[in-house]
């Protein structure tokens, strides 16, 4: 399962993202492949048989939460096949191979220095996220797992093609809906957004904030200043542990950590 096969795209501890070309004789299909070695849990095994559910490899709860938004109306890489490998009925290795989707990843375009395209994807993003949330997927957003596929120059009011890449840490089940869990995920998806480069303005974040809004619906979560201060309350708790956002805040969004 782990044998060379097409280019190494990216590499870390118990994972690998491979390219693989296939000449059909009349196109060239691009292809990728997600390999998955990395250790479970032993209390994380233990929990999943006690529950009377056999636990898989990271490969299998990708496809799963792909699935979960392919029924759900959301764009997002299609997958082709996955497998995975058991020793005494645990999983050790797993794979999942997708087709390349077709455009150029939203963290790239943000760096193009478009001011115009920016208050776009933050517009688009927050929208998506509002669906997803409304869908019962409590997921956080982040550019770089999102590809703009086409991009509407005439009229800047239409919404872009954006598609779901990198599901790794997508829900792979629908939940019921509360405001916690939003504001959580807005909290995530903040963090993430205050790690670009450039970083985002107030008003590009007030804008993704706002678009959310309007996409939810939902009476209670309607105030933008509730949302401002109980997502930045959340991102400030995340702030003060060892992790992805350690030292970050809303409040100063000129920063680059």
């Amino acid at each position: 399962m782990r044998s060379d096969i097409g280019k190494l795209v990216s590499f870390e501890e118990g994972r690998e993202v491979r390219k693989i070309s296939i000449d059909s004789g009349k196109t060239i299909k691009q292809l990728y492949l997600k390999r998955n070695w990395e250790e479970m849990p032993f209390n994380w095994i233990l929990k999943k048989f006690v529950r009377g559910k056999l636990p898989h490899t990271t490969a299998y709860y990708e496809l799963k939460a792909i699935r979960l938004l392919e029924n759900n109306n959301f764009q997002v890489m299609k997958p082709v096949a996955w497998g995975e490998r058991r020793i005494l009925g645990f999983p050790c290795e797993g794979f999942l191979l997708v087709q390349e989707v077709v455009g150029k990843f939203a963290s790239e375009y943000w760096q193009s220095g478009d001011t115009q395209l920016r208050i776009r994807i933050m517009r688009d993003t927050g929208t998506m996220m509002a669906r997803l949330h409304r869908a019962g997927i409590f997921a956080w957003v982040r550019l770089k797992d999102i590809i703009l596929t086409d991009i509407p120059q005439e009229d800047t009011n239409s919404p872009l093609n954006l598609v779901l890449i990198d599901r790794e840490c997508s829900r792979d089940r629908l939940e019921s809906f509360s405001t916690d869990r939003c504001y959580n995920c807005l909290a995530q998806s903040y963090g993430y957004l205050l790690k670009l480069s450039p970083a985002p303005t107030q008003q590009e974040i007030i804008e993704f904030a706002r678009s959310y809004l309007r996409e939810l619906k939902d009476g209670r979560l309607n105030s933008l200043q509730e949302l401002m201060f109980q997502t930045n309350r959340r991102l400030h708790k995340l702030s003060l542990k060892p992790g992805p956002f350690q030292g970050m805040s809303l409040r100063d969004c000129s920063k680059q950590e």
